[in-house]
């Protein structure tokens, strides 16, 4: 993004609920009216500005803090959701650790499997490009207990919730 947090104060006025409006009057666009309406293919809402499109999130991200980072995570998953609270800066892998769950999984947390040969429930986490295993349990329970403590040692802020 080549525009400067000024230029971006002197466009936009940002509101708490994430919404940032015009300050100036545009061809499609009047005075106070909110700006990124639509969204792209990947559901993140955009601002066009000098007819290039932005990531609202970005435009926020820098209106704020006056720089970008390499990625914007959105804290609580929601692409849409622009709230300076809920962004922050991050790179790819933190950016990928902060994801939902997949819906094929049937423990609950991400990490921890049925172990059919031993009917045991198993935990591993990958850190640092390898996998490591946690251990396996008879609980479900201690097998969610002793990845979520893992994620929060090696993953900590961007632990998933």
């Amino acid at each position: 993004m080549e525009l400067t947090q000024e230029q971006l104060r002197e466009t936009f006025t940002y509101r708490e609920d994430g919404e940032i409006l015009w300050l100036k009057n545009r061809i499609r666009s009047r005075v106070g009216t909110i700006a990124g309406t639509y969204t792209d293919n990947r559901g993140y809402r955009m601002v066009n500005i000098k007819n290039k499109p932005y990531k609202r999130s970005q435009v926020i991200f820098k209106y704020h803090h006056g720089y970008l980072p390499e990625v914007i995570d959105h804290k609580n998953r929601i692409r849409t959701d622009d709230r300076i609270e809920n962004l922050r800066a991050s790179d790819s892998t933190q950016n990928a650790r902060n994801v939902s769950l997949d819906k094929r999984n049937i423990s609950g947390k991400t990490g921890v499997t049925w172990d059919k040969q031993r009917s045991l429930w198993s935990a591993k986490i990958t850190v640092e490009g390898g996998c490591r295993s946690l251990g396996r349990f008879s609980s479900i329970g201690e097998a969610r207990d002793v990845r979520r403590e893992a994620e929060l040692k090696y993953f900590g802020e961007y632990s998933p919730t």
